[in-house]
């Protein structure tokens, strides 16, 4: 539906039924992720997945998505994804504590954040750039009386 319920009423879509529908049908997908968790442990762990929410943000910012909108890929996301299960298996391998692990995560995510806006910055500068050239070729010249 997108951010807007009201554009996509007008677009055909029966945002309250999609609503409705999409909430029953994720929760029927963590109800049934959480029976097979039981079913293989035989208990439940109420502290089990607090670091999955910073891990999925730590690999989707370090994928290349842009955490102010507008820029990300899929291929980004899967290769963020890849590279923070290569370094949570290296630091498992290096036998460092996790408390590293968690630390090591959040300046990976500062590190890709500060790249993000560098990187940002330097688009709009040259976007800026661009867009005053073609103001300049736009513009009549004096000279020739136009």
């Amino acid at each position: 539906m997108g951010n807007s319920v009201e554009v996509a009423t007008w677009a055909g879509i029966y945002a309250r039924r999609t609503r409705i529908v999409t909430y029953a049908f994720m929760g029927s997908l963590v109800g049934f992720g959480a029976l097979l968790y039981v079913g293989r442990l035989g208990s439940v762990e109420i502290t089990v997945g607090n670091d999955l929410a910073i891990a999925a943000i730590a690999a989707v910012v370090i994928g290349g998505t842009s955490i102010t909108g507008g820029r990300g890929s899929v291929v980004g996301t899967l290769a963020g994804v890849f590279f923070m299960a290569v370094m949570k298996n290296g630091i498992l391998l290096l036998g460092i504590p996790s408390l590293w692990e968690r630390a090591v995560v959040g300046l990976l995510i500062v590190l890709s954040v500060a790249a993000d806006l560098i990187i940002s910055r330097r688009i709009e500068v040259q976007q800026r750039k661009q867009l005053a050239k073609q103001r300049e070729a736009l513009r009549p010249s004096l000279s020739t009386g136009g």
